[in-house]
């Protein structure tokens, strides 16, 4: 239950942003440690799988800080899965991470250089 004075629902709110903030840093640096072990190489699977959770972290880490950054971040971890994942087979992971990979690149759009994004 949320509290009701105001100056309570601003603490609440601030707790809230660095909680998340938290756990998606831990989460990001799991998803890291993790790729150490599943390699594009020897776990292909496993690492586009990984990839593909990371780059869902840095999107919603974008929306708590370092909007353009973290977006960049995901870009590059949904290219990675893409490696993998491929129409001919995994159809339905390559279809769920450009969709994703959609949805990142539009939020970028919203952002900083629009010229600039539209080249990208």
């Amino acid at each position: 239950m949320l509290p009701k004075d105001k100056t309570a629902v601003f603490v609440y709110n601030i707790l809230k942003i660095i909680l998340d903030n938290l756990v998606y840093l831990k989460a990001i640096s799991a998803y890291q440690e993790a790729l150490q072990i599943f390699t594009l190489k020897k776990y292909p699977e496993d690492y586009a799988r990984t990839q593909s959770f990371m780059a869902n972290a840095f999107l919603q880490m974008s929306d708590i800080r370092n909007k353009e950054e973290n977006l960049n971040y995901a870009i590059n971890a949904n290219l990675e899965a893409l490696e993998v994942y491929k129409p001919d087979n995994n159809s339905e992971q390559c279809a769920r991470v450009s969709l994703n990979l959609g949805v990142t690149y539009g939020n970028l759009a919203k952002i900083g250089d629009q010229g600039k994004n539209l080249q990208n």
